[in-house]
């Protein structure tokens, strides 16, 4: 029972920490409206989650917050890949009250890795352009044509089989290795 409970608390983890990037990007960039969706499927342990906004896109919000990475000959394409990269940020440039940054432009990325190593979904997209991946392929990119979405979608699913199988393998090597302690945690933390 107590496994159960702590493989809930893990995949509650890992759920809270993707919702938890993507609603922060929507909150720090879009200057418009976000909407969220979330389903789980028990017979096949699919969990789905989806966070759009109807604001001004991830090129925009580069070019608005004046980044050193804004570029005019620069597609929506490039701007999507520019921000899954770890530590690219439309505002990583701006500093804090103790000069940090904004934003240290790891959500997307980190997200991104969680899903691949849970062999589950990825898709991204802004003005007319989407990335897609499927498990641990490489990302897919294309183009709506005509078509332009102004804000951003972000969708992800995953096996929450694979979560716990991937968190246990992680906790397990980190004991082997001497990286945590083997002292149990009352609330294990999955970013440790």
């Amino acid at each position: 029972m107590v496994g159960d409970q702590n493989r809930e608390l893990e995949l509650f983890q890992i759920l809270e920490y993707a919702l938890g990037e993507i609603i922060n990007n929507c909150c720090q960039h879009s200057y418009g409206s976000g909407f969220v969706s979330a389903q789980y499927y028990p017979r096949d342990g699919f969990v789905r989650l989806a966070i759009a906004d109807n604001g001004i896109g991830i090129r925009e919000s580069f070019r608005q917050s004046g980044s050193p990475h804004f570029h005019d000959k620069l597609s929506d394409r490039d701007f999507l890949e520019i921000a899954i990269e770890p530590e690219i940020s439309s505002k990583n440039h701006i500093r804090g009250p103790y000069g940090d940054p904004v934003n240290a432009g790891v959500g997307l990325s980190i997200v991104e890795y969680l899903i691949a190593n849970t062999y589950g979904y990825f898709f991204l997209s802004s003005g007319h352009s989407w990335v897609f991946r499927d498990g641990e392929k490489d990302r897919e990119y294309g183009n709506f044509g005509d078509l332009s979405f102004p804000g951003v979608t972000c969708s992800l699913a995953f096996r929450r089989g694979e979560a716990y199988a991937k968190y246990c393998l992680i906790q397990e090597a980190r004991k082997e290795l001497g990286l945590i302690s083997q002292k149990p945690n009352k609330q294990p933390n999955i970013f440790q």
